[in-house]
């Protein structure tokens, strides 16, 4: 879900270089069993909770990386569905990740009922498919889903589900970065995140708003765990808001959803780290193919001046069809630009990456880069240009 365990999987094409995962160490850590839900915060209004469609009872995220970058992420949570709303919203559970490097392990999924009885969703409840956007753009055939439908469920009924992230190939041996999203849209009562890293590796950290860890050390681990709740669910986006007003500078703002509590970290140190890391995963699809060579000399023919020659290579490129997904190593490697153009899609490294090789092959000069929010991560590279 986004902002929350649900939609933290779920939602896999936002924008901007975000989502590394992680790696099995060894054997995955116990199950992390969801306790009873947590006294109410102060904050917290009971009517409004008690209209909500569902509320997250217990949230339980663990962590986990090694030295060499492998690790596993356990997602462990107790929604109770108090609406057909909810039923609505919690009736399938959608998982995604990554096929070239990544499993993910349905511990379990059950629904307890009001009267104690339990229900257990079996593999038959469990499909493997891929994302619908492999159909339109099958350069993204490793993008996968794994979706559970939950079994008879109605509301007043109690989930409960326990998953397991594994990636048994590192994107980058010896790093290790991630990201993840506390409940905001839905109400939650009790909300714990652990991060279980090497002590002696340095890291950068991005609390989310509002919420610091408290940090422990032991045998050889530096353990940051935050503790939350969301008593009040943030209200949907109304993607209009901007759109009502004839001032020009409210319309000029754009669309601009709040942003999650999100807790970002890194083990890279700078930007010169990363830019080397980049430079060398973008490299070999930068190099210029006969064919992308042969298309800028044909686009560029009949252009006079420098200046006109980028001007015709930058047209084509515009009108290659955008297609963005976020996800596994895609989002930080960009296709070959021939593969691009025969395509006639991709994201924006990969049209970047087209423009500077046609630019190249059109005797022209340029350079790509990546913009960035601050911290050292591949994941706040979020737009490539040239």
């Amino acid at each position: 879900m986004r902002s929350s365990p649900f939609s933290r999987f779920k939602s896999v094409a936002n924008a901007g270089f975000l989502l590394l995962s992680v790696c099995m160490l060894s054997s995955a850590a116990p199950a992390q069993e969801p306790s009873a839900p947590a006294a109410l915060s102060p904050e917290a209004n009971p009517t409004e909770i008690s209209q909500a469609p569902v509320v997250y009872e217990k949230v339980h995220t663990l962590i986990r990386y090694g030295e060499d970058g492998r690790g596993f992420k356990e997602n462990t949570a107790r929604i109770r569905v108090q609406s057909f709303q909810g039923v609505q919203q919690i009736g399938q559970l959608v998982f995604s990740y990554n096929g070239a490097n990544e499993r993910i392990e349905i511990r379990s999924v059950r629904v307890i009922k009001p009267d104690g009885n339990v229900v257990t969703a079996g593999s038959e409840s469990i499909v493997d498919l891929s994302l619908p956007v492999v159909q339109e753009a099958p350069m993204y055939t490793d993008a996968r889903q794994k979706h559970v439908s939950v079994p008879g469920l109605s509301a007043g009924d109690v989930v409960e589900y326990d998953v397991v992230t594994h990636v048994f190939e590192p994107l980058t041996p010896g790093q290790f970065w991630d990201e993840w999203d506390l409940v905001t849209d839905s109400v939650c009562l009790d909300e714990e995140l652990v991060l279980d890293l090497p002590a002696g590796r340095p890291v950068k950290i991005k609390n989310p708003q509002g919420v610091t860890p408290a940090v422990a050390e032991n045998g050889g681990r530096r353990v940051y765990t935050w503790k939350t709740d969301n008593p009040k669910a943030r209200e949907p986006f109304d993607f209009f808001q901007n759109l009502r007003s004839f001032e020009p500078a409210t319309l000029l703002q754009g669309i601009s959803p709040a942003p999650p509590r999100r807790m970002l970290f890194s083990t890279f140190q700078g930007w010169d780290e990363i830019g080397q890391w980049y430079g060398s995963m973008a490299g070999e699809p930068q190099s210029i193919a006969e064919e992308v060579r042969a298309k800028a000399q044909e686009i560029t023919r009949s252009a006079g001046t420098p200046v006109a020659k980028v001007r015709a290579v930058y047209d084509f490129v515009s009108h290659i069809r955008y297609v963005s997904l976020s996800f596994g190593s895609g989002r930080y490697q960009p296709h070959a630009a021939a593969e691009v153009l025969a395509n006639r899609y991709g994201d924006c490294k990969d049209k970047a990456t087209l423009l500077e090789a046609m630019l190249g092959g059109g005797d022209s000069e340029c350079n790509g880069f990546n913009s960035d929010a601050g911290r050292p991560g591949p994941g706040d590279s979020n737009a490539s240009a040239v």
